[in-house]
């Protein structure tokens, strides 16, 4: 039993190394970008990502759960099932691309090629470390995350300065060749142990597979990465730039509810029991967090960027709060799906989906920025609220 143990938290430490590397890095790139081309780069990934989470979201889930056999059909209709979620989704990138190059800020055409190439690589990689995942070992994805880091860091700083490229493509590209160089690695690995090789089946035997298996995952990567979208259409383009750094670094502190919501999956709800029975501790623990992100948020930003790269105070406390919500948001989900409830687990998450828009809309209406994290606190809460109470009646 301690090997296990031992395995999660060095899983969590390189996890935790990775995110923070990655932090540095972009506190670096962000002042070298200016908040235009900062901005024009956060649509870019957040696109790129969000597309790739609603589309495939399902499926890599579904293949972590029934692990076919290499050389089964059911293997080649997931891999074409892949192909044409790329397809369906290069479509969608190159209307969302259009749509920003309309109506917020021209995209310049180097850019915009590398944006594709981003696309594609980004996603490959993904779907490769989600198929390693499945079929060796979950501990891979953290240390291959950090690989990612730190090939994207020499390769800007050390490969691509030198070049004339300007900075926003040196830094797509280091990320594009972090991708490929894994992406490499594990097309590698995969044909010497498992004799993996590229066959073609309908895609939609897999595709039925994976009826119910897309509602947590897909609503908390929207979630995740919709007030960003949301942002870059409603407000001035540099705008995004700022509150993808504020965000980001709060975000930081996610591991803590993902950490406690593998716990109690993995284990029994004496855990839960414990957490009812110290609960104003836990409440005076989420107050001291919450009032450390805030002070450093608004520090390091504006100690590294500078003030004019720092949101009013009421913002980042207004995200903080979202972050608190979301993480009760995700424990009332696991403890639902560790019970049991499956059509709790399978409906409450739309709600979020379905509610967010309209009043993301109206809050920004009535007061401005600070009505998307407010807004989506208050989905947050009203999808949790919706989830305990069904749970419950059930």
């Amino acid at each position: 039993m301690k090997a296990p143990a031992f395995a999660q938290k060095r899983y969590l430490l390189v996890k935790a190394m990775a995110t923070s590397l990655a932090l540095v890095f972009a506190f670096a790139y962000s002042r070298e970008l200016g908040v235009v081309n900062r901005s024009i780069l956060a649509y870019v990934f957040t696109l790129s990502s969000l597309i790739w989470v609603f589309l495939t979201s399902g499926t890599t889930l579904t293949l972590r759960k029934n692990q076919p056999d290499i050389s089964s059909s059911s293997f080649a209709s997931f891999q074409t099932l892949l192909l044409v979620q790329l397809l369906i989704g290069l479509f969608v990138f190159s209307l969302g691309l259009f749509l920003f190059s309309t109506f917020k800020t021209i995209i310049p055409g180097p850019l915009l090629f590398a944006s594709y190439l981003y696309f594609v690589s980004s996603g490959v990689a993904m779907l490769l470390v989600e198929t390693s995942v499945a079929y060796f070992d979950f501990k891979i994805s953290g240390y291959l995350e950090l690989v990612a880091v730190v090939i994207q860091i020499l390769l800007y700083f050390i490969v691509l300065i030198p070049t004339d490229l300007t900075i926003a493509i040196q830094l797509i590209l280091s990320f594009i060749a972090s991708y490929i160089l894994i992406s490499f690695v594990f097309l590698t690995r995969f044909r010497k142990q498992l004799g993996a090789s590229i066959r073609f089946a309908s895609p939609l035997l897999f595709f039925r597979s994976t009826e119910g298996n897309h509602s947590l995952g897909i609503s908390l990567g929207i979630m995740d990465r919709l007030d960003r979208l949301i942002i870059a259409f409603a407000f001035p383009t540099g705008i995004l730039a700022k509150y993808s750094v504020m965000s980001s670094l709060i975000s930081y502190f996610r591991f803590v509810p993902e950490f406690i919501s593998r716990v109690l999956i993995a284990r029994n709800d004496s855990i839960y029991l414990e957490f009812r029975k110290h609960r104003k501790i836990l409440f005076l623990g989420i107050l001291l967090v919450g009032s450390l992100m805030i002070f450093s948020a608004q520090s390091l930003i504006r100690t590294f960027l500078g003030s004019s790269w720092a949101l009013s105070i009421g913002i980042v406390i207004a995200f903080v709060i979202q972050e608190l919500v979301r993480g009760t948001y995700q424990l009332t989900l696991n403890m639902i799906i560790k019970r049991g409830d499956t059509e709790s687990a399978k409906y409450t998450p739309w709600i979020l989906i379905i509610a967010v828009l309209p009043s993301t809309a109206l809050a920004i209406k009535l007061f401005g920025l600070i009505g998307v994290p407010l807004s989506f606190s208050a989905v947050f809460l009203l999808a949790a609220i919706f989830g305990y109470k069904w749970r419950n009646h059930v």
